[in-house]
């Protein structure tokens, strides 16, 4: 089990149970849970990374071989982002008694350095040891930790206001109770599985997967940050992510949604894009339980040594810190208002029925997308015949919103409005979801404009295709709640694709006059 290093901290220390024999700390406190539970807490890596370290401090490795003979090793993580690591070798497993283990410093592979490396005493031995005692008291567990090898005087002062407040976090993560976390590795099938039950509903941990807004705030390493440039979560779409190291080194991800269903399943590729050609293909499946979600990622690779490659880069304890920042964002309000917000809409657009629009247009490539993502362009032809349109916002890219004010003008289109009900100015807007340029935009927009109808999501992908002659243009959109309404969306598009048609033309036209 990692040993609590004697890094500098402030504040005021706690004492000792028991100041044991020269060079020895020893501590005790008792613990409000069943002995079973604090050994394991001590003994899964994933348990230990809950409470590991003094307050402030995170643990984004830890490794443990829980036999005698076996290591462990881990890294803890200061505020200002100091590493710590540390290692030993276990001498003593008495299950759920007792544990003795070497404590040594280490470097990122795991060899032993002296303490001075890490700016402390050259009097600490390159080896300590700990003796950890597991005692039932009536339920509870009473926890005695011997640290011996310390050296006395400051470093042993840090060492156990370290252990201290550990403690204060172990007490606080045993109240919150258990999580079932694993991996499991079978290479026959050339496949990882990794499981873990979060602490929030499956609707809430289903929306962080598939929001790109929430998407950065927990994908990707600690000290990283991730943009998301595309993400088109239906059968079909595409996503690519893009992380940053501090030193502004970027690490590009990309991959294709296979399968999606709302709120249980998610099938997509995965390829790193410092290796392309070498595809995994993910499965995660969410599973509710009495308020929590449990959710299980199946990897499989093409090759073994795909494999094998993947799992010595780091995966588990990559994919292991990822999880702790999902933890730690469902745990906050706005998420959780935000999911309540996302279940007023109509839930999923996958497999409802699509409107498809062609257009063979006799224009630019580059023509076609300035008309489709600028605001001159839009308001030349966006909406249907008789309508004028006056583009507010349009801030192009994945996650960036665009808003639009329509109005109906022409006799026949002020009679429509009129008929239906609707005002003859309407403000709509919606979100990108990807940004492709001269090749692909998929947008999200929100139907709340129907009376009587709860406000509902729809999707749209353009995709543009030169051809000899210029562009083959394909729409595609959710169709709307009900027969009635698809058809006047699909008149409506059909309508604005015409203007986009003439508007081309004459714009080409133009071009060709002054030629």
């Amino acid at each position: 089990m990692p040993g609590k290093k004697n890094v500098k901290l402030k504040g005021q220390r706690t004492k000792a149970a028991d100041k044991g024999k020269k060079g020895e700390l020893v501590l005790a406190r008792v613990f409000d849970a069943p002995r079973e539970r604090v050994w394991k807490a001590w003994t899964e890596p994933a348990e230990v990374k809950r409470w590991w370290g003094p307050k402030g401090f995170t643990v984004p490795t830890c490794r443990i071989d829980l036999r005698v003979g076996g290591t462990y090793l881990y890294c803890m993580r200061s505020p200002e982002g100091k590493d710590y690591w540390g290692t030993g070798v276990y001498r003593e497993i008495v299950r759920p008694r007792k544990l003795v283990a070497t404590d040594s410093f280490a470097d990122a592979k795991g060899r032993v350095v002296p303490a001075t490396t890490y700016g402390l005493s050259g009097e600490t031995p390159l080896e300590m040891l700990l003796t950890v005692t597991f005692q039932d008291v009536g339920g509870k567990t009473k926890l005695t930790l011997r640290h011996d090898g310390l050296p006395a005087g400051r470093d042993q002062e840090g060492a156990e206001q370290g252990w201290t407040e550990s403690f204060e976090r172990l007490a606080a993560s045993l109240a919150e109770g258990s999580f079932e976390v694993g991996v499991l590795t079978d290479r026959r099938k050339r496949q990882v599985v990794m499981y873990r039950v979060f602490n929030a509903p499956r609707d809430r941990v289903f929306q962080a997967y598939t929001d790109p807004k929430l998407i950065p705030r927990w994908w990707g390493r600690r000290g990283q940050t991730t943009t998301v440039e595309a993400m088109d979560v239906r059968k079909g779409g595409r996503w690519r992510y893009v992380c940053r190291d501090p030193d502004g080194t970027e690490y590009g991800f990309r991959g294709e949604f296979r399968e999606v269903r709302p709120p249980e399943r998610i099938v997509s590729t995965f390829e790193f894009e410092g290796m392309p050609g070498h595809i995994v293909e993910d499965t995660a499946t969410f599973e509710g339980r009495d308020g929590k979600t449990k959710v299980t990622v199946t990897s499989r690779f093409e090759t073994i040594e795909d494999l094998n490659g993947m799992l010595q880069s780091g995966m588990e304890e990559g994919a292991q810190e990822t999880w702790d920042r999902l933890e730690e964002l469902l745990g906050k309000t706005e998420v959780s208002e935000m999911t309540t917000k996302m279940k007023t809409i109509a839930s999923t657009n996958v497999s409802r029925p699509k409107i498809i629009l062609e257009r063979t247009l006799r224009a630019s490539v580059e023509d076609v997308w300035e008309a489709w993502t600028t605001k001159k362009g839009l308001e030349a032809w966006w909406g249907p015949q008789g309508f004028t349109t006056s583009v507010r916002k349009l801030d192009l890219r994945p996650g960036g919103k665009f808003e639009y004010a329509m109005t109906a003008t022409g006799p026949e289109a002020i009679e429509a409005m009129k008929s239906a009900g609707l005002d003859l100015t309407s403000v709509a807007g919606g979100t990108y979801n990807e940004v492709t340029p001269r090749r692909r935009l998929v947008y999200t927009t929100l139907a709340d404009f129907v009376p009587g109808v709860t406000p509902y999501e729809v999707v749209a992908v353009i995709e543009l295709h030169p051809t000899a002659g210029g562009v083959r243009l394909v729409v595609t959109e959710d169709a709307m709640h009900d027969d009635l309404w698809t058809e006047r969306s699909t008149m409506g598009m059909d309508s604005s694709l015409d203007r986009l048609v003439k508007f081309l033309d004459a714009r080409s036209g133009r071009r060709q006059t002054t030629r």
